[in-house]
C-alpha cells in the first residue's frame, strides 16, 4: 500500500475548500484579495471560508465622508448640516467636511441700523449711523432698527429775529422776534445774532419847570 503525507493546514493566504479523507488529502484555494482603495473587507476569511470583498460607498453630493474607509471598513457618509435660525453658512458641505455655519452679527443699538438681514448664506449687515453735523444739522429721528439718523438743517433766523435758544444735536434753533421800542423808548443794548434789544423809557420833562434841552 501506497501512502501520501496529508497536508497539515493551508497558509495564510489559502483557506480550505475539501477537507482530507482517508483516501483524499485537504484542497487549499488561494484567498480572494481585496482591491483597496476601491474594495474593503467586508468578511474576514477562516480556515474553511474565502475572503468576501464589498465595493467602498461612494457619498452622494447630499452627504460628506465623516469616516475614512480602511482595508477593513466601509466609509461613513453622513447627511450634509442645514445651517438653523441665527446662524448662516460660511463654508459649504464638501466631500470630506460638513457644512459650516457661524450665528448671525447683532446690530449694536444707536451705533448701527440694520442695512440686510441674515440669511441662509449671508451675514446680518449693519451700517453705522450718520452723525448730523453739529451746528449745521440736528436730529429729527434717531438711528433706530432699519433706519438710519435723520437730520434736518438748523434754521436760520431772520434779520428781524434772534436766536435765543441755538441748535442742538436733537433740536432745532429757536428764533424769536426782535424788540421794536416804543414811542416813549430808546434803544439802550442794540441787538446780536443770538441777544435782544434792551429798550428803556424815555425821560419825561417836568414842564413848566423842565424844558427839552435835546430831543430823543
Amino acid at each position: 500500500t501506497t501512502t501520501t503525507t496529508i497536508q497539515i493546514t493551508c497558509t495564510s493566504n489559502e483557506y480550505e475548500i475539501v477537507p482530507p479523507t482517508v483516501s483524499t488529502n485537504r484542497v487549499c484555494k488561494p484567498l480572494t484579495v481585496c482591491s483597496f482603495p476601491a474594495q474593503f473587507i467586508f468578511r474576514p476569511p477562516t480556515a474553511t471560508t474565502d475572503r468576501i470583498c464589498s465595493q467602498i460607498k461612494n457619498c452622494t453630493s447630499q452627504e460628506y465622508e465623516s469616516l475614512s474607509p480602511s482595508i477593513s471598513t466601509d466609509r461613513v457618509c453622513d447627511k450634509c448640516s442645514s445651517c438653523p435660525n441665527g446662524r448662516f453658512v460660511t463654508q459649504m458641505c464638501s466631500a470630506q467636511a460638513n457644512t459650516q455655519c457661524s450665528g448671525c452679527t447683532v446690530c449694536l443699538p444707536k451705533i448701527q441700523y440694520l442695512g440686510s438681514f441674515c440669511t441662509e448664506f449671508a451675514d446680518t449687515r449693519c451700517l453705522n449711523c450718520t452723525t448730523c453735523s453739529k451746528g449745521i444739522s440736528y436730529q429729527s429721528l434717531p438711528c433706530n432698527g432699519a433706519s438710519d439718523t435723520v437730520c434736518q438743517a438748523c434754521s436760520i433766523c431772520s434779520s428781524s429775529e434772534y436766536i435765543s435758544q441755538g441748535c442742538t444735536e436733537t433740536s432745532n434753533t429757536v428764533c424769536s422776534s426782535l424788540r421794536q421800542c416804543t414811542s416813549d423808548e430808546y434803544e439802550i443794548v442794540p441787538p446780536t445774532a443770538s441777544t435782544n434789544r434792551v429798550c428803556k423809557p424815555l425821560t419825561v420833562c417836568s414842564f413848566p419847570s423842565q424844558f427839552i434841552f435835546r430831543p430823543p
